[in-house]
């Protein structure tokens, strides 16, 4: 049985690396099961509930403004950003603050710094970074989240003088 989900992309077919296809009908694509990581991996998202097999998928989006410390380059959230048994698809961030004295900021947790994104030296209010960097496996703890952990933003250079980050972290949990 297929799963259903929301089309994000365009409409049409879809084909996948092995030559399958997917449909959309009647305002929803038609997934067959093998190619459901696919498409989460591609931005598609699940509706939330249980699905054949017994699998749950809830989605959320958690926010939280971090204000940057000025004691040192690490920043953490004050909530568990990263849920436990989640699949993290991918986190926004804009700085609310401008951030002074340090070099530039990057997204990631307590084990790989730039996990989400790589460093982005703009640093004034209103500056946008999308992280999912994690998405490619490559050289990162990817995309699951075993254990719940809070996100951290690093800095490098000096430890900032000022800075506000507003972060929301978009996934599903099981």
């Amino acid at each position: 049985m297929p799963y259903m989900m929301p089309p994000s992309a365009s409409v049409g077919q879809v084909y996948f690396a092995d030559g399958t296809a997917a449909f959309v009908v009647g305002g929803f694509v038609l997934v067959p099961p093998a190619q459901v990581g696919a498409m989460l991996a591609a931005g598609f998202i699940l509706p939330s509930g249980v699905y054949p097999n017994g699998v749950t998928a809830v989605p959320f989006a958690l926010t939280e403004e971090i204000t940057l410390s000025t004691g040192g380059l690490t920043s953490d959230s004050v909530a568990n950003l990263l849920p436990a048994n989640a699949y993290i698809q991918r986190i926004e961030a804009v700085v609310s603050t401008t951030i002074t004295t340090t070099t530039d900021w990057k997204m990631g947790d307590g084990t790989t710094a730039a996990r989400f994104s790589a460093a982005n030296a703009t640093l004034i209010a209103g500056t946008k970074q999308t992280g999912a960097d994690h998405l490619d496996n490559n050289g990162v703890s990817g995309p699951h989240q075993k254990n719940a952990a809070k996100l951290r933003i690093t800095c490098t250079g000096a430890n900032p003088g000022a800075g506000k980050i507003v972060v929301t972290v978009f996934g599903y949990t099981s």
